[in-house]
């Protein structure tokens, strides 16, 4: 006879063989303590959670004699022993999947009027239960409001939010939450040492990782690898038999994306092809070390890395890891095995080179400010103003400025134009509750915190991907804001606020709707035809301002 597959084999027979879910097995366990008769169940949670397992011990544990004294079934009685092997009518598992139809409930309903045969309880297992029809859940209703004392339902499911709210605010509902990696590395080690096998400390927590808090996953893994491998397993095992990228690999690859040469990128993406490599698994390794990246960048805490190092991505750390993880997850998300995998992967990577080339390089002279942890103080205000028809055409026009004189010309008017062209709904929107969030906790100074709630809510925070743009009603908040970023505990506030290192820009609320009309009538080629500096009026701000604008 086929020796069973490992997940049957090693299957739970009790709650003490039971891995994790303890919350459930306590539960479990005071239902008999205290000689509660409830008799309708929800069982709701990730596939290989151990549902069906828990379901089939509490099938037990209602007709076990021995379950109140021992805490546990004990596998030895008559119930016990019919149950494993099968040998009773009493215990009823419905695959709803295939047995969906009201008919099929009827059945189930028109049984229970019969007592159990060879146990004290008849128990009905219905398996993945959302399935079912609308029409059989109706048709169950008053069985499960007033079931007969012999009867107990069990509902497993992996989708409650399709089961009917009726039949919920009925039920006891039990969630099987994801199984840890500890509880999983502790399962694969238990059948290693069943089946005689040793595995390495590192190819144990790779396949818990990849299980992905499931036990049925792992038992599943595990058997394949068992099937590839010696008696020793090691992590490169693991990774071969997946087609799984190795740490060296991920990190090999990132290295090469983030030093922008596409050529070898794309020479090396081509080789990986050539092996048969799965491309995909490839990616999510590459997710998985941009999180690592940007969990060590916001905590310093290298425990929280789930698979690298901190000292393996010291050189990685100056790469936007937050928007290169959103274009994988985006990605990754819409993959499918039909899709063409190489031209998917090779569309990936020219979008995380697109990311890269945004990075344009900075001037010299704007480094040296950069290397400031803060941005000068205001001293003048100059303002712009839109002239009529007859003003300078443009080759004769000129923007004069007061000591410093700086020569930008009409750039700084044209890159103010872009910044608002450029906007994003979607990252102002999240700086927006960011921003609240920061408002309504206790992070900021409180006389900054009175600045801050002085932004104009009709324009609140719009941001570029470098960029916030900030305007008060009043140009003496202008100059307090700026005030307030020469402080480097508040620059770092803001950078752990926000998630990521902005440049922050206040304007007056006239100037920023000023700006922001330009924006929306005309078009670039326009733009500079209307507008000219008028020095009357005093402010560094416009200094200020070209230096952060120009190191976009």
């Amino acid at each position: 006879m086929p020796e069973l597959n490992l997940y049957n084999k090693y299957r739970p027979k009790s709650l003490s063989d039971l891995i994790g879910q303890e919350t459930i097995k306590n539960q479990i366990r005071q239902i008999f303590t205290q000689n509660k008769l409830l008799q309708s169940f929800i069982f709701y949670g990730l596939h290989g959670t151990g549902k069906t397992s828990v379901a089939r011990i509490f099938s037990k544990a209602w007709n076990c004699p021995k379950f109140k004294e021992l805490g546990d079934v004990c596998n030895e009685c008559e119930s016990c022993k019919l149950i494993d092997q099968n040998r009773t009518t009493d215990i009823y598992e419905i695959d709803a999947a295939s047995n969906s139809g009201v008919e099929n409930i009827r059945d189930v309903i028109h049984n229970t009027q019969y007592v159990a045969l060879n146990l004290k309880k008849k128990v009905y297992i219905i398996d993945e239960a959302h399935n079912l029809s609308n029409s059989a859940w109706n048709a169950l209703l008053k069985t499960i409001e007033e079931p007969s004392g012999h009867v107990i339902f069990l509902f497993l499911t992996t989708n409650i939010q399709k089961i009917p709210d009726t039949i919920i605010s009925r039920c006891h509902k039990y969630n099987f939450n994801y199984l840890s990696k500890e509880d999983l590395i502790t399962l694969i080690n238990k059948v290693c040492k069943a089946e005689a096998k040793e595995i390495s400390p590192d190819a144990n927590e790779r396949l818990a990782n990849l299980a992905e808090g499931s036990a049925r996953e792992c038992l599943s893994l595990l058997e394949q690898v068992f099937l590839n491998s010696p008696d020793t397993i090691e992590v490169s095992d693991i990774e071969q038999v997946f087609s799984l990228s190795s740490r060296k690999d991920t990190l090999h690859l990132a290295s090469l994306i983030i030093s922008g040469t596409l050529e070898e990128s794309l020479k090396y993406l081509e080789n990986l092809n050539q092996l048969n490599k799965n491309l995909f698994n490839y990616f999510s390794e590459l997710l998985s070390l941009f999180l690592d990246i940007f969990i060590y960048k916001e905590t310093s805490n290298d425990r929280l890395m789930r698979r690298f190092s901190a000292n393996e991505v010291q050189d990685l750390l100056n790469f936007p890891v937050l928007d290169g993880s959103n274009i994988l997850y985006e990605s990754l998300r819409k993959y499918s095995p039909s899709t063409w995998r190489f031209e998917w992967a090779q569309l990936l990577l020219f979008k995380l080179y697109e990311l890269i080339a945004g990075k344009e390089p900075i001037p010299q002279e704007v480094k040296k400010v950069e290397s400031k942890p803060v941005v000068e103080a205001p001293k003048e205000i100059r303002e712009i103003k839109i002239i009529t028809p007859s003003s300078p055409k443009k080759e004769n026009r000129q923007f004069e400025l007061k000591i410093p004189k700086i020569p930008i010309s009409e750039d700084l008017e044209k890159k103010i134009f872009y910044s608002f062209k450029n906007a994003s709904k979607r990252r102002s929107k999240e700086n927006e509750v960011l921003y609240q969030k920061l408002i309504d906790g206790d992070k900021l100074d409180s006389e900054f915190k009175e600045l801050f709630k002085r932004i104009n809510k009709k324009v609140s925070l719009y941001s570029t991907p470098r960029t916030v743009l900030v305007a008060f009603d009043e140009d003496e908040d202008v100059t307090k804001f700026y005030d307030f970023l020469k402080k480097e505990e508040i620059q770092e506030t803001l950078t752990s606020a926000f998630l990521r290192e902005y440049f922050w820009i206040a304007l007056t609320s006239e100037r920023f709707k000023h700006y922001f009309d330009l924006s929306k009538t005309k078009k670039e080629e326009e733009y500079l035809d209307h507008l000219i500096f008028d020095t009357s009026k005093r402010s560094a701000l416009y200094k200020d301002i070209v230096k952060i604008l120009e190191s976009e």
